[in-house]
């Protein structure tokens, strides 16, 4: 069954938050007005995370090696596509006058029959294929 382009609208926080997501804070515009910048201190745990607008989860990513370290790519990498094409989605939010939230959520180790379970790449994978956040580009191209 393939996913439902119309879906990609719909507003899934609820689901996020009642799954234990927290809104952390929103990016900002620097004072230059050229970059972003977080409104809060993002904690240094691995993660996945949620940007939203309006609303509507935009992008889910993970941070295997920490939330704070994967937030100051997205502020100040020149070179890293990712980074660099959502900052700009942001940069393009705030220009159109919206506020772009993070919600994140910091998972429990887990081990199943003695071998590790990675639960943030699983959730990370899991949203992307049920939310179909318009800024996740692997979920734009499952419905091309």
């Amino acid at each position: 069954m393939s996913p439902d382009p119309t879906d990609k609208a719909q507003p899934h926080l609820p689901k996020l938050i009642t799954a234990g997501f927290r809104r952390m804070g929103c990016w900002r515009p620097t004072s230059a007005g050229d970059g972003i910048e977080l409104d809060f201190t993002a904690e240094r745990a691995p993660g996945v995370y949620a940007y939203v607008v309006n609303g509507v989860v935009h992008y889910v990513g993970s941070a295997q090696s920490g939330l704070h370290g994967r937030f100051r790519r997205y502020a100040i990498t020149k070179t890293m596509r990712t980074s660099r094409r959502i900052r700009d989605k942001i940069l393009g939010c705030f220009a159109a006058g919206q506020a772009v939230e993070i919600y994140t959520l910091v998972p429990p180790s887990l081990i199943w029959h003695d071998l590790p379970v990675d639960l943030i790449a699983g959730l990370e994978e899991g949203l992307i294929r049920s939310l179909h956040p318009v800024w996740n580009l692997r979920s734009n191209r499952e419905v091309e």
